[in-house]
Formats: structure tokens, sequence, C-alpha cells
């Protein structure tokens, strides 16, 4: 029943609502421990993000799948999707998104026993958050 629905949408043109459809998809299989289909719905939804030029959606899942990732124990491949992540909540200037990237990346070293890396990482998000709570008033003129 499943992939009747995203045929649907596809027809209809709703990429957005197809997109939403494959994310909640991949999130259902990721609670029932399928990593591997989970990545394969949360690829989709890249693509079609990508396609669309939704770059905040793309963050958020390249973040998604590192958190696979974290939970399988596959370490770098978390870090490649939270980098990927990172990187376009820095060109947004998503500064929540910022710290929350950096947090899950200071979880992943951590649980790596790469404690060096992850508290470089903590304090970078605890930055991030003070960046967000600090709004610089500086006299015109």
């Amino acid at each position: 029943m499943v992939p009747r629905c995203g045929r649907s949408q596809k027809k209809t043109g709703d990429r957005e609502a197809l997109s939403n459809s494959l994310n909640n998809i991949g999130l259902c299989y990721k609670k029932l421990g399928n990593y591997e289909k989970a990545i394969d719905y949360y690829e989709q939804t890249v693509v079609i993000d990508e396609a669309e030029g939704n770059v905040e959606d793309m963050a958020k899942t390249y973040n998604n799948i590192g958190m696979i990732y974290r939970a399988w124990g596959k370490y770098d491949n978390a870090i490649d999707y939270f980098e990927e992540s990172l990187a376009i909540k820095k060109n947004i200037n998503d500064k929540a998104g910022v710290s929350r990237t950096l947090n899950n990346m200071g979880l992943v070293y951590t649980e790596w026993k790469k404690y060096d890396l992850a508290i470089i990482l903590f304090m970078e998000s605890y930055y991030w958050k003070i960046r967000l709570r600090t709004k610089v008033n500086r006299p015109s003129g």
C-alpha cells in the first residue's frame, strides 16, 4: 500500500508531498531497525529536494541519514552525512541547525571513543547556541 501512495503523488506532480511521504517512510523503517531501507527512502527524498532546490530539507535529510549510520555503528558514514548537512546549514545561516548537527557529530565521536574531537564539536555547538541567543547591537554612524 505504501508504494502505491508514492506512485499517485508522482502522477499528480506533488513533489513536496512525495518527499514528505518518502521521508516519513524512512523514519518508520529507522524505528523498525531496518536501516538499509530507511536510508534508501531518505536518499530518494534527497533526490527530490535537490531537484526542487529545497536545500533546507536536504540538510535535514542528510542529518537523518547521519543519525541512522550512528545508530548502526557506521561512524565514518555518519560523519560524512553530518558534514553534508553542516555545510548546507552554514551556507543558509541556520544557526540552530548548525548547533544541532555539531552536537550530533560530537555524539558520534563520543561513541567512537574519540573524545578530543567530541569535545571540540560540543564546544563549537555551544558557541553556535550562544550566537543564537546573542544579538549584537552596534551604534550606527
